[in-house]
């Protein structure tokens, strides 16, 4: 079996991980694989039109088709710079072939504008409701971008062309969503979606020093991360101390903000790490800190914090809630709530000082989340019958997530 993975990016973030680690899987498993990135293509550059539909791309990609000959083609993202015009690329090379196309619904961009499921009114993120943000009055009214009104037209303009007019995600013969909000908020486009969850590494636990207790926060710091309201909140008088591993636009800010409120001695700066060193200083974390003030579809790092052994306390929102519940392990709360996040990490600090803050092991969640069963239920997908897109990858059992 040859696969093509085909993704905006090599190296980026959280999406380019889990297809780093797919793509090993399956070279593991003998599987043929090669990738398809923005990298690929000769002379990329992207403008306005070619982030509705981007030409260059699409016959980079489908001479590396006629090359290569795939049997699958694995979508990822592929907004940013490949366009969604990719898709009808597909489409016209897979006549009178049998291929698979399957795409991992990373993100919302299928039915939103805004990948992220929000939208800006006077410069503030607002959560969209996943059944109503792909109205044509929303499309045409909300601002999608908070960089302003050109930048919220052009993202309009792609997904009313791409995925309105043309609808061209239906070359799509199914979708997997790693979480089950992900999967309940797609189910409007009418693709046959199954539940896979992300995969995390074995059991990374080791022994941790019980006092004080130590936070980690890991991803992008980004506004809509919350990390700088999250600091703001957090109650000066609990002895703690909190890892920051990432870097982004709203780390300047974070800094201020943890000057501000005077833990620096408390508070360390990680930086940037790789997906190994992140892991390790997980494995010395009793919590993981995801304060994100938007939904989220099944972060990584969840899965890899509780086979670290650390517990969880994330925002009530999408797949953070759905895995708390799943897992049966940690806190949530309203991001957007000063006083409950500080009462919710008083909650934390209490339960550490008495020695239950993680007394369900998550052995049953993480059991779905090894790579083999990863690698397994994928295969399958791969496999299946196009007339029954998800024959024989059953879902797992629903996790109640209302938006």
């Amino acid at each position: 079996m040859r696969v093509l993975h085909i993704n905006d990016y090599r190296t980026h973030g959280g999406c380019e991980v889990l297809m780093d680690v797919t793509v090993e899987a399956l070279i593991r498993s003998g599987i043929e694989v090669e990738r398809f990135t923005s990298e690929d293509v000769a002379g990329h550059r992207r403008t306005p039109l070619s982030y509705i539909d981007n030409h260059r791309v699409r016959g980079a990609l489908t001479r590396q088709l006629a090359a290569f000959r795939p049997d699958v083609v694995h979508l990822h993202n592929f907004y940013h710079e490949l366009s969604p015009g990719i898709l009808a690329t597909l489409r016209r090379w897979r006549r009178g072939r049998s291929v698979r196309v399957v795409m991992t619904a990373h993100d919302f961009h299928l039915i939103c504008p805004n990948a992220g499921l929000r939208f800006f009114r006077r410069g503030e993120a607002v959560n969209a409701q996943p059944d109503a943000a792909g109205s044509l009055g929303a499309l045409l009214t909300r601002s999608w971008d908070e960089r302003g009104r050109a930048y919220s037209t052009l993202k309009t303009l792609q997904h009313l062309w791409n995925y309105r007019l043309l609808r061209r995600h239906r070359v799509i013969d199914a979708i997997i969503a790693p979480s089950q909000f992900m999967a309940d908020a797609l189910a409007r486009l009418g693709v046959p979606t199954v539940v896979i969850a992300n995969p995390v590494p074995a059991s990374c636990a080791a022994d941790r020093p019980s006092t004080p207790l130590h936070l980690l926060f890991a991803g992008r710091v980004e506004p809509e991360k919350g990390l700088g309201e999250f600091i703001a909140a957090f109650p000066a008088d609990v002895e703690s101390r909190l890892t920051i591993v990432g870097d982004g636009a709203a780390l300047p800010a974070v800094r201020a903000e943890v000057e501000r409120r005077g833990l620096t001695q408390a508070v360390t700066f990680a930086g940037r790490c790789s997906r190994q060193r992140t892991l390790e200083r997980l494995a010395t974390a009793h919590v993981l800190v995801l304060p994100s003030k938007v939904y989220e579809n099944d972060p990584i790092v969840i899965g890899e914090a509780l086979a670290c052994g650390a517990s969880l306390l994330v925002s009530d929102l999408g797949g953070m809630r759905e895995a708390v519940r799943a897992s049966g392990v940690g806190y949530t709360f309203d991001p957007a709530d000063p006083a409950a996040v500080a009462a919710t990490v008083r909650k934390v600090a209490e339960d550490h000082r008495s020695g239950c803050l993680r007394r369900t092991p998550a052995d049953g969640y993480l059991e779905m989340r090894t790579e083999s069963h990863y690698r397994d239920r994928l295969l399958r997908l791969y496999e299946a019958d196009a007339e029954t897109p998800i024959a024989g990858v059953p879902n797992h059992p629903a996790v109640p997530c209302a938006s």
